[in-house]
């Protein structure tokens, strides 16, 4: 499966425009609006419980419309896009990483999360131009690499994914090479993404194995994405609460050997 590609913020930079020496005529109003801006700053991520994601969207919007912030703004648009997409704003995702494109055209991550927009819709063409387009750019990012890998499983090229994937699995434990990302999540994506080559190759054993480590990297919300998904392709989980029992096992398996392509369709 593909993933998106946090940014980061730099809490430095605002924070030295805090600290620095006063000017006479600088006011406590704009000492008071720096403060606030770094608090937008911490909250400006893609992360947490879903009833703060409300909250994160506006203060990203509120440093995107800040001076101060003006040299950040991939990580406002490419954050504040990502959590558009986890609310189901769409349209406002891909404007966001439009954004982030025409602003950083020489970066990979809005590339990378316009890719992984059109991979949640199906457009798996436009997805893969943009993975392909991303990996150019930044073919040592594990996210980036296992992105690519799952829009060549999309197209049935499993030989050509693994042997991405071998490069994703490399770099995954090098610092940086993930990005903003835990290593868990892009640990999961790249055995999910394994897992379905292998499955497509007829290599099964490892396919369940691939499965089995992405679901420990995952943990219950991607046992829930599995189950949901073998539920719509007509297998019996028996469950869709993230509790991996024997039934929901035994319908993996069944999946597994009848080359369903889980989470490619």
């Amino acid at each position: 499966m593909s993933r998106p590609l946090v940014a980061a913020i730099t809490m430095a930079a605002l924070a030295a425009c805090q600290t620095a020496s006063p000017n006479p005529d600088q006011s406590n109003t704009h000492l008071d609006e720096l403060s606030r801006l770094l608090a937008d700053a911490r909250l400006c991520k893609p992360v947490g419980d879903p009833s703060s994601w409300q909250a994160r969207i506006e203060a990203c919007t509120r440093l995107l419309g800040s001076e101060v912030f003006a040299d950040q703004r991939l990580a406002g648009y490419t954050n504040r896009g990502i959590l558009f997409k986890k609310v189901g704003k769409e349209a406002e995702a891909l404007a966001d990483f439009n954004a982030a494109i025409e602003a950083f055209p020489d970066s990979a991550i809005g590339y990378a999360n316009r890719g992984d927009l059109f991979s949640t819709q199906g457009k798996h063409e436009l997805a893969a131009l943009d993975f392909r387009k991303a990996y150019d750019l930044d073919p040592e990012n594990a996210i980036v690499l296992n992105n690519y890998a799952w829009s060549l499983v999309v197209q049935d090229d499993y030989a050509a994914a693994l042997s991405v994937l071998d490069q994703a699995m490399a770099r995954s434990g090098e610092p940086g090479a993930v990005g903003t990302a835990p290593l868990s999540d892009a640990l999961g994506a790249i055995h999910d993404t394994r897992a379905h080559a292998l499955m497509g190759l007829g290599r099964l054993g490892e396919a369940r194995t691939a499965f089995s480590r992405a679901i420990e990297f995952g943990g219950s919300e991607r046992v829930v994405r599995y189950q949901s998904a073998l539920v719509a392709k007509g297998y019996a989980p028996g469950r869709t609460d993230g509790v991996m029992d024997a039934q929901t096992d035994a319908a993996l398996s069944a999946c597994i050997r009848d080359n369903c392509r889980l989470l490619l369709e």
